[in-house]
């Protein structure tokens, strides 16, 4: 009987465990057993002929049941023949298929990492190529770093520390292990999604491929951003980043007759450095700050040049992420009522990627002042002691309202008659009064302290952008104006009133009135007048002067009658004094009388001086035919005749 082997296994392989699979092992060892049927009757197993790939002869090789010493095997699928041949020369043959295959496919194609969201990186790779006998790609490894931040890593990729994140099987196409949530996609290329990544961090990535031998080159780095190494460098997705907007100039003012001159340009970069170049917009725009909608754009252009009738862009490439970009804008004006308003305003570029909107848009901002220009027409005039009267337009013909031209303020200065400052006001537009070309505002009146009488001042104007209140614009040139002094009386007489030793004077005057008198007014001299009466005997203080200049006080008059400060109906014609407070030592002496007016404020005019010499005056008497006639209830009539030829220059009526 021929020899048996044992059952169920008769040949076993340490390096090679089964007969189906590839071993990367070119060594293979064997192990078998056999036995006698005939047990201790039978001859007896006398040893092996061993053989791979060829039937073995009836020579024994080996009395030993395992062969480990075979090395250098070649790639591919080999069979190991084993004889057993009993003493009796009876023999039986038994086979091993196993698989060798030594050579490790290639590091996967086209490695790379690029950022998909602002969270997420995806890893994607061509298929590995495994070369023949090829056992089949079998797994990918995929490792990542820990986040780098912001900067990129500089050293060899290969000398940092990597931590396993993902086993992907070629063969089901299917993770056998990963972070949770993260996505594999793969038709013959494969994209896997890793959301585990913090935004605007840097990582690297490196892959092997695993044959089904197990044969592998490991993590194979040349060098960094080596297209043919497994390491990748990515970071979730950047919007492409513009640079600071470089803008010229700062400020435009407004009007202008030439485009040039209110011509804004702004020139800046956009670089999108994520490793992926992939800048899908760039829009343009300028806003007033604080308005709801934008004076222009948002314009796109990031494609095309772009040619309107007042604004062009042109856009050229630097590098293969970077483009550089030149923009000309030329501001509305002189088109009411579009016209550019003044203020600030704010130039922005928005950029995106592929991404699209959201976190990953990137904006820039620069700005530009458009301040209010000067006022042209400012006019100053004189209105009353106290007061000037201010008119002017707004610095840009054809427009009037603060919602055209984006003025809120006007701010008023005063100055000295040669120009050192006094104080200022700032007043609302809208509280100014628009007599349907010009504003007005009264000084002293709708604002502004009071002016001095019959002094020189200089005003000057600048409006205010409504959206920035705490810049002004131009001032406008002064405009000049001397304030008036209230007006004189007029008509100024005196009578002598004496009657025998009873001296008097009679001053009589006519209500104020401007007459000659170009730098007076009868504005703020309303309702009741008041006057002040001055008398010197002896000398003139008052024709030299006038009440502002020196100190008159010591020649108030102040009659025996009580009668100062005369006040009287401003539609009364004459007024009435009776001075009585006349010695006789004075008779030869000429006494001067000075009449002032009073304004609403107390601003005093200038003197009204008149003088006269009082004289004894003829006593009256009533004659004897005094007759009393029309007796009434409460009223009589009574006639006489004069002792001399005279007119009644002062009634006096007695009452009983």
């Amino acid at each position: 009987m021929v020899p048996e082997f044992a059952s169920p296994n008769p040949i076993t392989s340490t390096t090679h465990t089964d007969q189906v699979n590839w071993f990367s092992s070119n060594a293979p060892d064997f192990a078998w057993s056999a036995t006698d049927p005939n047990g201790a009757s039978g001859s007896g197993i006398a040893g092996y002929s061993v053989d791979i790939d060829s039937t073995p002869d009836d020579v024994i090789d080996t009395t030993a049941t395992s062969k480990t010493d075979y090395t250098d095997q070649s790639e591919g699928t080999h069979i190991f023949n084993v004889k057993a041949i009993d003493k009796a020369g009876n023999s039986k043959t038994e086979s091993y298929t196993f698989k060798v295959d030594t050579t490790a496919p290639n590091t996967p194609p086209s490695f790379d990492a690029n950022g998909s969201t602002n969270t997420a990186i995806k890893v994607t790779w061509d298929e590995s190529i495994d070369n023949a006998p090829s056992s089949g790609i079998k797994y990918y490894y995929l490792e990542r770093t820990a986040a780098f931040g912001s900067t990129a890593p500089t050293n060899d990729y290969d000398t940092y520390g990597y931590t396993q994140i993902a086993v992907i099987n070629a063969l089901t196409h299917t993770l056998d292990s990963s972070e949770a949530g993260d996505t594999l996609n793969s038709t013959g290329s494969y994209e896997y999604t890793d959301i585990n990544s913090l935004s605007e961090n840097w990582y690297l990535y490196r892959i092997r491929s695993e044959d089904s031998a197990g044969n592998t080159l490991g993590f194979s780095h040349v060098a960094n951003n080596n297209s043919g190494d497994g390491y990748a460098l990515g970071r979730p997705n950047f919007a492409p980043v513009p640079s600071a907007l470089t803008r010229s100039p700062a400020t435009i003012n407004l009007p202008q007759a030439l485009d040039v001159n209110k011509k804004l340009t702004v020139d800046f970069t956009v670089s999108d450095d994520d490793t992926v170049s992939d800048i899908s917009s760039v829009l343009f725009s300028i806003r007033r700050t604080g308005d709801g909608v934008d004076l222009f754009g948002p314009q796109e252009i990031n494609s095309a040049p772009v040619t309107l009738s007042n604004f062009t862009s042109t856009r050229t490439q630097d590098d293969a992420n970077t483009y550089s970009y030149h923009v000309e804008y030329v501001f509305p004006d002189n088109v009411v009522p579009d016209n550019a308003k003044y203020g600030d305003y704010t130039i922005t570029v928005e950029t995106k990627d592929s991404i699209g909107t959201g976190d990953s848009d990137v904006f820039r901002y620069a700005s530009v002042d458009l301040p209010p220009a000067a006022v042209s027409d400012l006019s100053a005039a004189r209105y009353s002691a106290t007061k000037a009267t201010l008119t002017w337009s707004n610095p840009r013909s054809g427009s009037r309202s603060s919602s055209e031209e984006g003025i809120s303020k006007y701010k008023i200065y005063r100055n000295s008659a040669i120009g050192t400052p006094i104080d200022n006001i700032t007043v609302n537009e809208s509280d100014l009064t628009w007599d349907g070309s010009k504003y007005i505002f009264r000084w002293g009146e709708n604002g502004g302290a009071n002016l001095d009488i019959d002094t020189a001042y200089q005003f000057k104007i600048a409006a205010i952008a409504s959206n920035n209140e705490s810049e002004e614009g131009f001032s406008s040139s002064a405009a000049n104006a001397t304030i008036l002094k209230p007006a004189r009386v007029q008509g100024l007489n005196i009578q002598n009133t004496s009657s025998g030793t009873d001296y008097s004077l009679l001053v009589q005057w006519d209500i104020p009135a401007i007459g000659d008198d170009t730098d007076t007014t009868l504005n703020d001299i309303t309702g009741t007048v008041n006057y002040k009466i001055y008398r010197s005997v002896g000398s003139d203080p008052f024709g030299s002067g006038n009440p502002r200049v020196g100190d008159f006080s010591a020649y108030a008059y102040r009659s025996t009658m009580g009668m100062y400060n005369v006040a009287g109906a401003i539609n009364a014609t004459k007024k009435l004094l009776l001075d009585d407070n006349i010695s006789a030592g004075d008779l030869t002496t000429t006494h001067y009388y000075a009449i002032t007016v009073l304004d609403d404020r107390n601003n005093e005019s200038d003197f009204k001086v008149k003088s006269i010499v009082p004289q004894s005056g003829n006593a009256i008497t009533i004659g004897p035919d005094v007759v009393a006639g029309s007796i009434g209830v409460n009223t009589a009539q009574v006639r006489w005749t004069a002792s001399f030829n005279s007119s009644i220059v002062f009634p006096c009526v007695m009452t009983f």
